[in-house]
């Protein structure tokens, strides 16, 4: 949201494969659209546009406990030239939603073909398009794919590694894997060491704003939606810290000022250390 600078309420988000992943991506973005674009709960829920393998999951369907709460009203789709028999398939989401972000949890290779992020590009200028599912075989689509379909223009991330492609006027574009390990490692370093009663959502919400904020403005440039695996060490402390000071600031965590947190935070990171050693005769 930083590169296309717009709130996130302003998207039209298509999640294909919604079991527990879908939902639980789901939630999160209804959060964030919660606490940073101040809508209602149900308003954001009706920005998420959630297919699971009979198509669009809409009111009146059968449907699991953790996806009602994401059932599109039939009225949504009274206007579209789609089959009142069924449930609109993916590319007819895309298409008549006017959807802006793709996001796959399907593990259905291929399932986002070329004309369908054709369709996805025409709605934005900087269409998102984040295909989660791993391994690499599972993987919705390819980023060479992507970047021809959308003529570069995608903000694309993976569920599985996959090397820098190009991009628009030539560019190399780097692919972020979007992988869990950036957020677990901090959030239970954070939650353990301010002593936190739970783990609320507050602290996810907090820990992705930290993880965003260590993208610079030139790794954006070049693709980066992540901070390069590299770095995956101060990663977690950011995220430890950001964990830890939402804990406390919710009031379900130690009292302790940022200086100190940081300070016990860093104390606690295990660093690996490696003695030398010797072969002795005899052995």
């Amino acid at each position: 949201m930083r590169i296309k600078r717009r709130p996130l309420s302003g998207e039209t988000i298509v999640i294909h494969g919604f079991g527990q992943a879908g939902s639980g991506v789901a939630n999160a973005l209804v959060g964030l659209m919660q606490s940073e674009d101040g809508i209602s709960r149900e308003d954001a829920q009706r920005r998420i546009f959630a297919i699971d393998i009979d198509g669009l999951l809409l009111a009146g369907m059968k449907a699991d406990d953790y996806q009602k709460s994401f059932l599109q009203p039939r009225e949504v789709i009274a206007d579209w030239p789609v089959p009142k028999h069924r449930a609109p398939n993916l590319e007819e989401v895309v298409s008549n939603s006017g959807a802006t972000t793709l996001i796959g949890l399907s593990a259905q290779a291929g399932a986002f073909t070329r004309p369908l992020l054709k369709e996805l590009s025409s709605h934005t200028e900087r269409p998102i398009v984040f295909a989660l599912s791993n391994p690499t075989s599972r993987s919705e689509t390819l980023p060479e794919d992507v970047m021809e379909a959308t003529g570069g223009r995608a903000l694309m991330a993976s569920g599985s590694p996959f090397p820098a492609v190009s991009g628009a006027g030539g560019r190399k574009v780097h692919i972020s894997q979007c992988n869990n390990l950036y957020v677990f490692p901090g959030m239970g370093l954070g939650a353990v060491i301010s002593q936190a009663t739970r783990v609320s959502s507050g602290m996810f919400a907090a820990a992705s704003r930290a993880i965003s904020e260590m993208v610079s403005d030139s790794e954006r440039s070049e693709g980066h939606l992540l901070p390069p695996l590299d770095s995956v060490r101060e990663v977690s402390f950011q995220v430890a810290m950001a964990a830890a000071k939402q804990a406390r600031d919710e009031g379900m965590a130690m009292r302790v000022p940022d200086d100190r947190l940081g300070e016990l935070i860093r104390n606690a990171m295990w660093v690996p250390r490696y003695y030398p050693y010797r072969r002795t005769r005899g052995w």
